[in-house]
């Protein structure tokens, strides 16, 4: 019964914030620039931003997310997007609802299992506070093509994991996955 009570609080949790991101239409000041950007960022606020196009993958990255440790006096906000256009629209409409000072934007099939991911990434920042952005995965150049894994191994960086065909690596990434 208690499993069915906090899967159906999950369920709302993505309709209410549909509504939240969606019917925010306050969130514009007179001026054309949203409100988070007159305000200041809470340096205590952690949102975890997702473009939402299947509500149970999104479940399932929920679990992820509150299977992770957070350090004492910071919260949590996750903002899920559900009928954007495209993923950046709904990610700058995410970064405008929210005041958080740190953003961490997944895709929906994206679940985080390494639970100490947001006090690892909180000391980075304190470490350097010039760091302004950090990824998980990228490429040192672009191939003609302009998807950035194809046929560009030596020239990728970070590791992938994904459920592949049995046989296939798991992660394709640069010679050492740096």
């Amino acid at each position: 019964m208690v499993n069915a009570q906090k899967e159906q609080h999950e369920l709302n949790r993505i309709i209410d914030l549909r509504k939240t991101v969606h019917d925010d239409t306050s969130a514009w000041s007179s001026s054309g620039h949203p409100h988070s950007a007159q305000r200041p960022l809470d340096s205590h606020a952690i949102a975890f931003v997702t473009a939402v196009k299947d509500e149970t993958q999104y479940c399932v990255c929920l679990k992820h997310l509150d299977a992770l440790q957070i350090p004492s006096g910071y919260t949590v906000e996750r903002v899920a997007v559900l009928g954007g256009g495209s993923i950046p629209e709904c990610y700058q409409r995410a970064m405008e609802a929210s005041t958080a000072r740190y953003k961490i934007y997944l895709h929906v099939d994206t679940y985080v299992v390494y639970r100490e991911l947001v006090p690892g990434l909180l000391h980075l920042f304190k470490t350097y506070p010039a760091l302004g952005l950090v990824g998980v995965v990228g490429s040192t150049r672009l191939p003609t093509s302009g998807i950035w894994w194809v046929n560009n191994p030596l020239y990728s960086y970070g590791r992938v994991w994904q459920n592949s065909l049995p046989g296939f690596p798991v992660s394709l990434l640069g010679p050492a996955n740096r």
